[in-house]
């Protein structure tokens, strides 16, 4: 499982991390998508729902279900990150 996280967006009242997870290793097949999004009027973070694409310049499709378990796992490992990343100053 490969995982990238980084800033999508950062302006006056949002800040936006997104975190890509791709069960076979390989960012051009699957790729499992959440976002964090910091309202930086209100300091509260929210989550967005799961997305997931199934191969480079495919649709991107919201989940009505959970991600895979794996998938759900590496995220709570690196979600403080993403937390911290978000709320960090720019």
């Amino acid at each position: 499982m490969k995982s990238k996280m980084g800033i999508e967006q950062d302006d006056e009242q949002y800040r936006d991390v997104r975190v890509d997870f791709a069960p076979a290793n390989d960012f051009t097949k699957e790729v499992y998508t959440v976002r964090l999004s910091l309202d930086k009027e209100f300091g509260m973070i929210s989550e967005s729902d799961w997305t997931y694409v199934t191969g480079e310049g495919a649709a991107v499709t919201e989940l009505d279900n959970e991600p895979p378990a794996e998938v759900l796992a590496a995220y709570a490992a690196l979600k403080e990150q993403a937390e911290a990343l978000v709320e960090q100053e720019s």
